[in-house]
């Protein structure tokens, strides 16, 4: 709209038209298109957004002046730049603080909600989360599965290897999560509890044997997982309790409760295996 009505401005005030002044409009209107389109970018850089800010007040100035070439007042030319200094200055050291305030915010706000350690989402995001697809649940009968994972015998690990090391086996699962979590065709997010405890949760009508292939799949590409940083001979196992919301449940944590007991079924059967809705499953059944 700039473009569109700087240019009718142009083309019916200037008497002549000259391809000067034509050259100068489209230098102006090209650079404008650039802001437009690349401005998030060249403001993140202090000399890219002032030489830029410059060409583009150097063209609109030549612009205008072609117009009217023979009137030149001095005055109103140191004027016009000044203003335009002052102004382009303090827009573009405003806009660079709101920029980086943003981001301190973005990442404040990553901080609070992301488990530092891992990169999941932390407990408190898990608990909000359970709790807006429970009332989604209630309200629209959108089903969601949630499958609580425990790290079998990770105090053995710390006390083996040691605490950094430990932290390296979580990074790991946490990873092997992700990418679960991006090999799903449904919706689904991946959390860390705390401690060597995860969930995923996955927002699905899912069947007895869909949860089942989903834990199984993490249970077997956790367990090829080459941990040559920690012991290239370590392999990790899980224990794993699976639980579907139900219109029985009359809270949120309900399902993470249920899912809870399952995963103790699991380890009190002897670990390394998978309880969906309190069944289960042959160890490395496929």
């Amino acid at each position: 709209m700039w473009i569109t009505l700087t240019g009718i401005y142009f083309f019916y005030y200037s008497s002549p038209v000259t391809v000067f002044g034509v050259s100068a409009y489209l230098v102006w209107a090209a650079i404008l298109i650039i802001l437009r389109r690349r401005g998030q970018v060249i403001k993140y850089n202090r000399i890219a957004y002032y030489g830029v800010m410059l060409a583009f007040g150097i063209a609109g100035f030549l612009t205008i002046y072609d117009m009217y070439p023979r009137q030149f007042d001095f005055w109103f030319i140191i004027r016009q730049f000044t203003a335009y200094i002052v102004l382009g200055i303090t827009v573009g050291e405003f806009s660079r603080l709101m920029v980086a305030t943003d981001r301190r915010e973005d990442n404040l706000r990553n901080r609070a909600s992301h488990d530092e350690l891992t990169a999941l989402a932390n407990v408190g995001t898990f608990n909000r989360d359970t709790l807006n697809l429970y009332r989604q649940f209630k309200r629209e009968h959108d089903p969601f599965t949630m499958f609580e994972i425990d790290l079998d015998h990770f105090k053995a690990i710390n006390d083996q290897y040691g605490h950094l090391k430990g932290n390296v086996v979580l990074q790991a699962v946490a990873t092997e999560l992700q990418q679960t979590v991006k090999q799903l065709d449904q919706h689904a997010k991946a959390y860390r509890l705390g401690g060597e405890e995860f969930c995923l949760i996955v927002q699905a009508v899912l069947s007895s044997d869909d949860v089942a292939r989903i834990a199984l799949a993490f249970q077997s590409h956790l367990a090829q997982l080459q941990l040559t940083q920690v012991d290239a001979e370590l392999t990790l196992t899980t224990s794993i309790g699976c639980a579907t919301v139900k219109p029985q449940h009359n809270k949120y944590f309900d399902v993470y409760a249920e899912a809870d007991r399952y995963l103790y079924l699991a380890k009190d059967g002897g670990r390394d295996l998978i309880a969906v809705e309190g069944d289960l499953l042959p160890r490395h059944s496929a």
